[in-house]
């Protein structure tokens, strides 16, 4: 038995993380048990994280260098016997590699974002202690080659590989077409699904389907998520005039953010940069077509399931969006691509088996 600790900063529904070291403990002779950072005790951890099968321990840290919480999490290693930790991109995961490598066998960490969307410091703080890990695992190529001599110079010695992302394609295929959010609401409808930060690229798509507007009036945007620039967007939204064609949800349950992407047409993802996109193949495996960036890991993942426009050109997003809009031959058809893609290349089933094989090669190479 091969025993894993998983160490994120929050066990969160929408984490994919948390539903990837869920998807490896069922795996045969692989033990994993989930720590977070940050929760409480008798915090909320969402319904999604309460039903997963699979030990779950809090530490409950009162900030990203909680050395009270380490000391903790070394007792769990000690006491659990456990084998390897793997780390994902959280602040004091840098930390964890130094602390807890002499109570570990060995070190595994997941790379989830492109290298060069972090500032310095962060990048310098995880790059010092690459020597102590083992194996560097890669969300995609795109977020492999994004890594500059900064990283790769400390990982030499660590063992790389790319194990992708995965979707939770049954959950999505069962969904129910509810109308919750998207009541009295006429086709077509646009719809994005992501954070609303920096890199997500919102505006673009605000200012593109605001030429949208311009050619099909009854269409409907819908965006799905929350974070630190949704006032800033519903102003522009405001300020373009196209209030009651836009829907901002905020943030919602994974089960109703699937049945939004199957009342939905298209989906699109403006993004500056990515390390995967989980939400484009969520709205791959829902049979919508995607209009994305114009950047390398978009095309690793959506190929052949949707069009492309330039992140800094509101005008060639609106011509591809109209482009389908118009076209319900191509719609189906780039959206039958896509939802194929989903299905044979990204299943979180998939995902799990990658990481419970890794996990035993490791336990081999070690034994």
């Amino acid at each position: 038995m091969v025993r894993v600790l998983v160490y994120v900063d929050e066990l969160t529904s929408t984490s994919i993380p948390v539903e990837m070291a869920a998807k490896a403990h069922t795996k045969d002779n692989v033990e994993v048990v989930l720590v977070s950072h940050f929760d409480k005790k008798n915090d909320n951890i969402g319904p999604n994280v309460e039903e997963m099968d699979i030990p779950r321990i809090r530490l409950g840290a009162s900030s990203r260098i909680d050395f009270g919480a380490i000391k903790r999490l070394r007792q769990i290693c000690t006491n659990r016997d456990i084998d390897i930790l793997h780390t994902h991109p959280i602040a004091v995961g840098a930390v964890a590699h130094v602390l807890l490598s002499d109570v570990v066998g060995n070190i595994v960490t997941t790379e989830h974002s492109d290298y060069r969307s972090r500032g310095f410091a962060r990048r310098f703080s995880k790059s010092i202690t690459y020597p102590l890990v083992d194996v560097i695992v890669s969300n995609s190529q795109a977020t492999k080659d994004s890594m500059s001599a900064l990283e790769q110079i400390p990982s030499t010695n660590s063992k790389q590989t790319i194990i992708y992302n995965g979707a939770n394609i049954g959950s999505i295929h069962s969904a129910i077409e509810g109308d919750t959010y998207i009541r009295d609401v006429d086709e077509p409808v646009i719809i994005t699904v992501g954070r609303s930060i920096e890199e997500k690229n919102q505006e673009t798509l605000i200012r593109a389907f605001n030429l949208v507007q311009n050619h099909n009036t009854e269409s409907t945007l819908i965006i799905v998520g929350d974070g630190p620039l949704l006032t800033s967007h519903k102003k522009l939204v405001s300020k373009l005039g196209i209030e009651s064609s836009v829907k901002f949800t905020g943030l919602l349950r994974r089960k109703d953010v699937y049945s939004v992407l199957k009342q939905s047409t298209l989906a699109v993802f403006p993004s500056w940069y990515e390390g995967f996109c989980v939400a484009a193949v969520e709205a791959m495996a829902s049979g919508l077509p995607v209009v994305a960036s114009d950047i390398d890991v978009f095309h690793e993942v959506i190929d052949d399931g949707g069009l492309y426009a330039p992140p800094d050109d509101p005008h060639a997003f609106s011509e591809r969006i109209l482009t389908l809009l118009n076209s319900p031959q191509m719609r189906s058809q780039i959206g039958d691509a896509a939802a194929e893609r989903a299905k044979q290349k990204f299943p979180l089933e998939r995902t799990g088996q990658e990481y419970a094989r890794l996990y035993k090669e490791i336990a081999d190479e070690e034994y």
